[in-house]
């Protein structure tokens, strides 16, 4: 696709293990904290190979599906300058995400945890770039 390395590897995925199909393949993770955000436009473009039907590479069988839904969780366990949707945006916004097609950014799921109830639980990719 469009990033540099040739073999990625997500933080975390949820499947249902069946040995003859990858039809199960339902969520790509990959997981940041506040205070560590670098990367986080590279992990963004890796969620979106995942979700993608021209994921191929000499490592996987002929029978590989891709995921369904892709998750960016960011950790944050401090009370004081919480991230929040705003701070997220404007990180985002600098971001080149041109080649992730509408449909991708819609299955890619930001998420802020912080123990902070008054923010929202998830917003898509989609959402936080309009």
């Amino acid at each position: 696709m469009y990033l540099k390395k040739k073999y990625y590897y997500p933080d975390m995925v949820l499947h249902h293990k069946d040995v003859l199909s990858s039809d199960n393949n339902m969520l790509v993770c990959e997981i940041k904290r506040k205070d560590n955000l670098d990367g986080m436009e590279e992990d963004i473009k890796k969620l979106s190979m995942f979700l993608s039907e021209k994921l191929r590479t000499k490592k996987q069988s002929q029978n590989w599906k891709p995921y369904k839904r892709g998750v960016f969780l960011i950790i944050d366990s401090s009370k004081e300058d919480i991230i929040n949707w705003e701070n997220l945006n404007k990180k985002l916004s600098v971001c080149d995400f041109s080649r992730i097609d509408d449909n991708t950014k819609s299955q890619i799921y930001c998420i802020i945890y912080n123990g902070n109830e008054k923010i929202p639980k998830y917003k898509t990719l989609s959402e936080l770039l309009e």
